[in-house]
């Protein structure tokens, strides 16, 4: 594609070669079907803005059967079942794993033997990205799934040569091959840095892992909820069912219970490190980032300052027995967990929904 040439070869046999490439144009990627092949041009005219176009061959032969384009942004587009996608109005220029916002996205789905189109959808607020090879995207059951995003999901990158941007994709988008309606909307906590879907599951990778979810008869993913259990006196929790034995009991201080908040943590799935110089505990648990000081009545959340309980300053991370004892409920609530309280059974219940 360098030398402006596409070229077919069958059995290691050169079938034909296509150079029919103007200057300052070259070959962008390309996809296939069994009649057909679709390549983008970008058309680099010194005196204007770059132009993008679309050129579909016949794949026996060679042959230009249609060319279409002229836009101002690159196209992305993928082939499935006699159907050409491609994008318009491109919102994201990636470079490597940063981003630049530009306009919006907007998908259309033409008959890639009739050349009509046959339906165009802008997404709202939401933007995607269909990239050839990419993991952005699944195709089942007659459903097109973009992994997408929205304006706030997107952060900016300190460079001290040129001011970047990096997306995180935290929405799944369930679009109706047949009409191009949206049919479901999927929120998630974290980049989903890929995904897969089957007719009754959807599997997605994050900071969190690898996690699959069952679909239910609406078509709704399942969440999973981590419940974990702990009883005042008692030094065992309850994950999921199951008993796990503790080296300590929770206990009562200054009116609120403490822990060793390893077993808050990593139960979830998240890290605790010990800073001996500092005297600081520090978890991470998904996205978040939780600072707590020994004897300190403030903390660090995702690094802004909180008050670990505003209606009580004695309420302080402490060392009993030397192990380091944090309140629970301040922790559990700043790594996203909730909290309930059940004062006949003196039971603590953390749900985490991953």
């Amino acid at each position: 594609t360098t030398s402006g040439k596409l070229q077919y070869i069958h059995n290691e046999n050169l079938v034909w070669e296509y150079a029919g490439m103007k200057a300052k144009q070259r070959i962008s990627d390309f996809v296939l079907n069994n009649n057909r092949i679709v390549f983008g041009i970008k058309e680099n005219v010194i005196e204007s803005p770059s132009l993008f176009y679309l050129r579909i061959l016949a794949r026996d032969t060679g042959e230009i059967i249609q060319d279409f384009g002229g836009w101002s942004s690159p196209s992305e587009f993928m082939i499935y079942d006699e159907h050409l996608y491609y994008t318009t109005n491109n919102k994201v220029d990636r470079r490597g794993r940063t981003y630049d916002v530009i306009t919006t996205n907007t998908l259309h789905k033409m008959n890639i033997n009739t050349f009509e189109e046959e339906w165009s959808s802008q997404l709202d607020d939401l933007y995607f990205h269909i990239g050839i090879g990419d993991f952005s995207y699944r195709v089942i059951d007659n459903k097109l799934y973009l992994r997408c995003f929205r304006d706030e999901d997107i952060e900016n990158i300190e460079d001290e040569e040129v001011e970047r941007k990096r997306v995180s994709y935290k929405i799944i988008v369930c679009i109706d091959i047949e009409s191009g309606d949206v049919l479901q909307t999927y929120q998630f906590k974290n980049n989903i840095n890929k995904f897969a879907v089957t007719l009754t599951q959807l599997v997605t990778e994050t900071v969190d892992g690898v996690m699959c979810y069952t679909f239910d008869e609406g078509g709704t993913p399942v969440t999973k909820n981590i419940v974990l259990k702990f009883v005042l006196g008692e030094n065992f929790y309850n994950l999921d069912g199951k008993s796990v034995e503790m080296d300590v009991v929770p206990v009562i201080k200054n009116g609120r219970t403490l822990l060793p908040a390893r077993y808050v943590t990593e139960p979830f799935g998240g890290e605790v490190f010990w800073d001996g110089d500092e005297k600081k505990v520090t978890y991470i648990l998904a996205d978040k980032i939780v600072e707590l000081w020994i004897g300190k009545s403030t903390a660090k959340v995702n690094g802004i300052e909180v008050q670990i309980d505003p209606n009580n300053p004695e309420v302080v991370p402490t060392i009993i027995n030397d192990r380091t004892m944090v309140p629970i409920r301040f922790l559990a609530e700043s790594l996203g967990c909730s909290v309930e309280w059940i004062a006949d059974t003196k039971e603590i219940i953390l749900t985490y929904t991953r």
